[in-house]
């Protein structure tokens, strides 16, 4: 993998911690039924105590597509494909955003993003 973007690549992410990750502007002009491909390993502990999330930003406010709802634990590259909603088709500026919010006790690495 090359270029991978992560919350902290030597180690966990913050405790009580909010960060992202956002892509530049993507143009998604003519484009319908619009998904989105990335491999991922992802790290993060469950009920409720820290959040993975995905968004998207079609040039009117922040959209969450996508949250996680347990405990997920990768030990390797997963390949991801995420269905966008409709207000990202036929947009000529569009952001993905991924995020973590992290409570004080436990730490996990978060989110390791490639390929996207």
């Amino acid at each position: 993998m090359n270029n991978v973007y992560g919350n902290n690549l030597e180690g966990d992410y913050s405790p009580g911690a909010i960060s992202f990750l956002t892509t530049e502007s993507l143009d998604m002009t003519d484009v319908t039924d619009a998904e989105l491909h990335f491999y991922r390993w992802l790290n993060i502990q469950g009920g409720g105590k820290d959040i993975a999330s995905i968004d998207v930003n079609p040039g009117k406010g922040w959209e969450e597509v996508w949250r996680s709802t347990f405990q997920i634990t990768e030990n390797q590259w997963n390949e991801i494909s995420l269905a966008l909603p409709a207000s990202v088709n036929d947009k000529p500026s569009v952001k993905i955003r991924f995020k973590i919010i992290s409570d004080s006790s436990k730490e996990y690495s978060g989110w390791n993003i490639d390929d996207i």
